[in-house]
């Protein structure tokens, strides 16, 4: 058993999680290739109002499309393949469009980095709303599922046509989504300053070092916190300590993923940096969907900090 544990491990950090960021690496620079690649400002709000109309539709369509797909026979792993993909564009561009809004808006400082950071997390452990910061390889999403499109809300709310359920699915998506996009860019933004700032091939490989070495760290602690989140029925105590093991989660898939992205763009055909997107953004995707993994690039939906009682929230 701990030899599959620690396989299964393997697999995620240096498979799903490099494919998932090349995928994420690709997408985005493509948008900056072909969407209003001369007026930044255009270009952010248009990423931005695409992302969140199309994660808003798809949030709102998921009991139609769970009770339209329940057959699983050829079409609808075809049409769930599509769903995937269309809703990685949209997410990407959520991301891409609110990051823009805040380096355009606020200018690329460390006061405007630091800022990034500090306004948001707070706000997330008000919400118990911390887990949601941590993406692939720290958490992944298997396209086998009893309910695959189904998209997690803050409160959990009925999925009707109610003012309950708009508003959840509101939160989730803009509101919670876009605090996790400003402290993702403020993390960065300081590691960019502050990390080798003039050599980045260094500066990717460190990264790197440090993401892979904080994440195998935690998955020799994860057993034992799990034990001990077990055995702590007080919940104050139990989002504190999920909280702390998912914030240094964060940091680790981070730098995996601002180490891998610049990774790519130092040695995935430099000089033809198009191809080189094309080439990053159909690998992560093909290479996820056939691993099963697909749903991993929706850095999407909501998990609720000390939820579970069983020590599954690390």
């Amino acid at each position: 058993e701990a030899i599959l544990r620690w396989l299964d491990f393997l697999i995620i950090l240096l498979l799903i999680g490099p494919l998932t960021v090349a995928y994420w690496r690709g997408t985005w620079s493509l948008m900056n290739v072909y969407l209003f690649p001369n007026d930044d400002v255009i270009s952010a709000w248009t990423s931005f109002a695409i992302g969140t109309s199309v994660s808003l539709i798809l949030n709102f369509a998921q009991g139609n499309l769970q009770n339209k797909f329940a057959r699983r026979n050829v079409v609808f792993h075809v049409l769930f393949r599509v769903y995937i993909y269309v809703f990685g564009l949209a997410v990407v561009n959520h991301w891409r469009g609110c990051w823009y809004i805040l380096d355009k808006y606020t200018n690329m400082t460390v006061l405007s980095a630091v800022i990034s950071v500090i306004v948001p997390i707070p706000i997330l452990l008000v919400l118990r709303a911390c887990g949601n910061l941590v993406a692939a390889p720290g958490v992944i999403l298997v396209d086998i599922s009893d309910t695959p499109f189904k998209v997690g809300t803050r409160f959990a709310a009925e999925v009707s046509i109610s003012w309950t359920f708009i508003g959840d699915v509101a939160l989730t998506v803009i509101f919670i989504g876009s605090l996790i996009v400003g402290s993702w860019r403020g993390i960065w933004l300081l590691f960019d300053i502050f990390l080798f700032p003039t050599d980045k091939k260094n500066s990717a490989l460190s990264s790197v070092g440090i993401g892979y070495g904080t994440l195998f760290l935690l998955v020799l602690l994860e057993a034992p916190v799990s034990n001990l989140l077990r055995q702590t029925r007080k919940l104050s105590a139990r989002i504190l300590m999920e909280d702390a093991f998912k914030l240094a989660a964060w940091v680790g898939v981070l730098n995996v993923w601002r180490g891998f992205w610049l990774v790519c763009d130092s040695y995935i055909l430099p000089d033809n940096p198009v191809q080189s997107y094309w080439i990053t953004h159909g690998v992560g995707i093909g290479g996820l969907l056939l691993l099963q993994g697909g749903r991993s690039v929706l850095v999407a939906g909501c998990v609720v900090d000390g939820e579970t009682v069983d020590g599954s929230g690390v």
